[in-house]
């Protein structure tokens, strides 16, 4: 925990809503849009429950500031200040973090973001640190995707202590936390997939923008893994697409 006069140790997961600021800047013209941007910002703002981990939770409590500006969100649990990995915060965080996660899909929005460590002044709507710009910068330059990456530090403080039944190692090196996984359990996930397959199928045969495009290949990928039933997958003639071959990065690592 923060002193006043020293920096915390803390665990922070950066989260930009892929899209949602463009969306901010139309509600100005579209007071229906500005209704739905007022709905899940609140929504964003109310603690969302664990009905799942509760009991896990109790035993590892951690102290946890969460703010949302505009279109991100900002989660951070405290940890222990000793050189041993807190399992405590780092369960805590991918919790909290999954919960957005498909909380956000099923309101029809993507995400992109980092989880990162080490000191961070974190307080309400106050926040700064080198751990929140180290998620922010991992944000911004290397997750690319519709996914929430780990830092490489994090990983190497945590090695063994890991959860990996949230996590999936992408061929590009990098964790990220496996939502799909998660939507599983939620009591709408047949509808949340069903939306996310027909959006998936929306962009990669209509979009002409490659950077698009490219995301939604990765999502693609991903999607097909995570679901069981081959009747549900997605198959398209990617050579339709304006470029040569799949750009996306998604593989299975057999040893989680």
């Amino acid at each position: 925990m923060d002193s006043e006069n020293q920096y915390g140790k803390r665990i922070v997961a950066y989260i930009d809503i892929l899209g949602f600021s463009n969306y901010i800047e139309e509600s100005d013209r579209d007071n229906e849009k500005y209704v739905k941007v007022k709905e899940l910002i609140t929504n964003i703002n109310s603690k969302i429950e664990t009905d799942f981990y509760d009991t896990f939770r109790e035993q590892c409590k951690t102290e946890n500031e969460i703010i949302s500006v505009s279109d991100s969100i900002i989660i951070s649990h405290s940890m222990n200040d000793d050189s041993e990995p807190d399992k405590g915060a780092l369960f805590n965080i991918i919790q909290d973090v999954l919960e957005y996660q498909v909380f956000l899909l099923e309101n029809g929005w993507l995400c992109r973001g980092a989880i990162s460590f080490g000191k961070l002044h974190h307080q309400k709507n106050v926040i700064f640190g080198k751990s929140y710009i180290d998620a922010y910068k991992l944000e911004s330059k290397v997750a690319k995707y519709p996914r929430i990456i780990f830092s490489t530090e994090l990983i190497n403080f945590y090695k063994d202590k890991l959860f990996k039944d949230w996590l999936i190692l992408d061929k590009d090196g990098h964790y990220f936390l496996d939502y799909l996984e998660r939507c599983r359990i939620h009591p709408n996930s047949d509808k949340i997939l069903t939306n996310l397959k027909n959006t998936i199928n929306n962009i990669l045969e209509n979009e002409t923008k490659y950077e698009l495009i490219e995301k939604y290949i990765w999502l693609k990928d991903y999607y097909n893994f995570s679901i069981s039933d081959e009747s549900l997958k997605i198959y398209l003639d990617m050579s339709s697409l304006r470029f040569n071959k799949s750009k996306g990065n998604y593989i299975e690592d057999s040893s989680l």
